[in-house]
C-alpha cells in the first residue's frame, strides 16, 4: 500500500464490501468480485484532510504509545466518511503478544504501534473506550423530544442521591447501595439552578442524572441507539438491553468508538436524519455503470426542530453561543477555543475521565463533523496505558481535532446552524 496511514480507511473499505449483497451472494463471491471484478471504487476519504489528520494525532500521541489516539470525520446527512486516523501503522505486528490472562483478554491480542485492528469503526474484539460528557446529549436530547424546553431548570447540588442501585462499597455510592454522582470542574458551577444550555456547557453532573431518571435511563439509551450508538463489549450489549438501572450510562461509561460519536453528532448536525457510515461514495461495474443499491442509508430518526434544539446546546461548551443570546453561562470549560480554531459556527462537547486516563472531543457543523478519543490501546496493560494523561495532552488533542475541522470545512461555503423553534427553547 503506497499511502500507509490509508491502512484503517482501506479496511474500512472492504469491511463494508463483504457486506453488499450487490457484489455477490456470500462474503467469498464478494472477496473474488472486489480483487477480480473490474470495478472502480470512488472512495469518500479526503486525501489531504486525512495526512494532516495522521500527522495532527501522532504528534499529539505518538506512535506505539500506550495510548490510544482515533479521530474520525463524516459527512452528515450522508455518512460519507472523511478521514479515519489513528496513532497507529497499519501493519501486522511480527509477534502478538499474549494478554495477562487476568485481564479476560482475547489471548492474540499484539500490543506496539503496529496493529490490524478496526481501530476507528470497532467490533466486537475492540470496542473502543469511554466518551465522558458527549454522552450527555443522548439525555438532552430525549428531555427536549419529550416535550421539556432547552431552558428547563433543576436546582443541582455538589452530590445527588439517585434512586440507581449499585455496590455499596463503590466510591460511588451513599445512603448504602444508591448511586451518588459528584459534580467537577468550575467551582462556581459545582453547585446552583441551571438549565440545558449551561449545564451541557459545564458538565453538570447533578443535573442529567435526575433528569434521567425522570425520562428513564432506557429512553437515553435508545436515544443514543437511534442517534447511531452500537454496544460492542457484552457487558455493555447486556446492560443496553436492559438499561432501566443503568444510572451512570448518561455520564459516557460504556465503551464507544469515535466512528460512532462523531455519527451521532452527525445525526443532529443532519435534522435527525441518520446515516449509515460508509467509506465508498460510489461504484462504478467493469462496464462503467454505476452499481445500485449500495448507500447512503438513512433515516429520519429524530424531528428537524429537536436535533436543532439539542445542537443550540451544544455550542456552549465549544465556545459558540446560543441562538437565543447569552444562555451558555459563564465560568472555565476545556473546549471554549475550539470556535476561534475552527472559525465557523460549531456545536459539541468534551469528556475527561475520573482518573484522566482518557479523553474524548467530538466538533460539529452543519456539513461536517469530527470527533476523537484518547484511551488505552488493544494489548496495553499498566504503563502509560492506565497512567493519567499528561496535564497538557487534552489542550493538544482539542487544538488537533479542532483543526482537522476547520480543514475539512476550509472548501466548503460557510454555513450557521438552523435556529429551533423558541417553544422547543423557551418555555411558554
Amino acid at each position: 500500500m503506497p499511502v500507509n496511514d490509508w491502512g484503517y480507511y482501506c479496511d474500512a473499505v472492504v469491511t463494508w464490501w463483504l457486506g453488499q449483497a450487490a457484489f455477490g451472494d456470500d462474503e467469498g463471491q464478494r472477496r473474488d468480485r472486489l480483487r477480480h471484478g473490474g470495478y472502480k471504487i470512488g472512495g469518500s476519504l479526503d486525501p489531504q484532510l486525512q495526512q494532516g489528520a495522521k500527522q495532527r494525532v501522532d504528534q499529539v500521541v505518538a506512535v506505539g504509545d500506550g495510548k490510544l489516539f482515533t479521530l474520525a470525520t463524516i459527512e452528515p446527512g450522508t455518512g460519507l466518511i472523511r478521514a479515519m486516523a489513528v496513532n497507529r501503522n497499519f501493519r501486522r505486528p511480527p509477534q502478538p503478544s499474549p494478554s495477562p490472562t487476568d485481564q479476560g483478554q482475547p489471548p492474540w491480542r499484539a500490543s506496539g504501534p503496529d496493529l490490524v485492528d478496526p481501530l476507528v469503526a470497532g467490533n466486537a474484539e475492540t470496542p473502543g473506550d469511554q466518551a465522558g460528557a458527549p454522552f450527555l446529549m443522548f439525555t438532552l436530547a430525549a428531555a427536549l423530544e419529550s416535550g421539556l424546553t432547552l431552558d428547563h431548570a433543576i436546582d443541582t447540588k455538589r452530590r445527588y442521591t439517585s434512586k440507581y442501585v449499585i455496590d455499596p462499597n463503590s466510591p460511588a455510592a451513599c445512603d448504602g447501595p444508591h448511586y451518588c454522582p459528584a459534580n467537577s470542574g468550575d467551582p462556581a458551577y459545582l453547585s446552583g439552578r441551571r438549565t440545558m444550555w449551561d449545564a451541557f456547557r459545564h458538565a453538570v453532573v447533578t443535573y442529567f442524572i435526575p433528569l434521567e431518571e425522570q425520562l428513564g435511563a432506557d429512553t437515553v439509551i435508545a436515544m443514543s441507539k437511534r442517534l447511531g450508538i452500537g454496544f460492542r463489549a457484552p457487558a455493555d450489549k447486556m446492560l443496553s438491553d436492559n438499561g432501566k438501572m443503568w444510572g451512570s450510562f448518561t455520564l459516557g461509561v460504556s465503551a464507544t468508538t469515535t466512528l460512532d460519536l462523531a455519527n451521532a453528532y452527525a445525526t443532529l448536525a443532519a435534522d435527525g436524519k441518520r446515516c449509515d457510515p460508509v467509506p465508498v461514495a460510489k461504484v462504478d461495474d467493469a462496464g462503467g455503470q454505476a452499481v445500485e443499491g449500495i448507500g447512503p442509508r438513512c433515516e429520519q430518526v429524530l424531528r428537524p426542530e429537536v436535533a436543532r434544539a439539542a445542537l443550540d446546546a451544544a455550542r456552549c461548551p465549544v465556545g459558540d453561543k446560543s441562538a437565543f443570546g447569552d444562555k451558555c453561562g459563564g465560568g472555565t470549560v476545556p473546549a471554549t477555543t475550539v470556535r476561534a480554531t475552527v472559525g465557523r459556527p460549531v456545536a459539541g462537547q468534551s469528556g475527561q475521565g475520573a482518573n484522566r486516563q482518557n479523553f474524548s472531543l467530538v466538533v460539529a457543523a452543519p456539513q461536517l463533523v469530527t470527533a476523537g478519543m484518547i484511551g488505552a490501546a488493544p494489548g496495553q496493560y499498566g504503563g502509560t496505558a492506565t497512567a493519567p494523561l499528561a496535564t497538557d495532552v487534552p489542550g493538544k488533542a482539542i487544538a488537533a481535532i479542532a483543526t482537522v475541522q476547520r480543514d475539512g470545512l476550509a472548501p466548503l461555503p460557510a454555513r450557521d446552524f438552523t435556529a429551533p423553534p423558541q417553544e422547543l427553547a423557551i418555555k411558554g
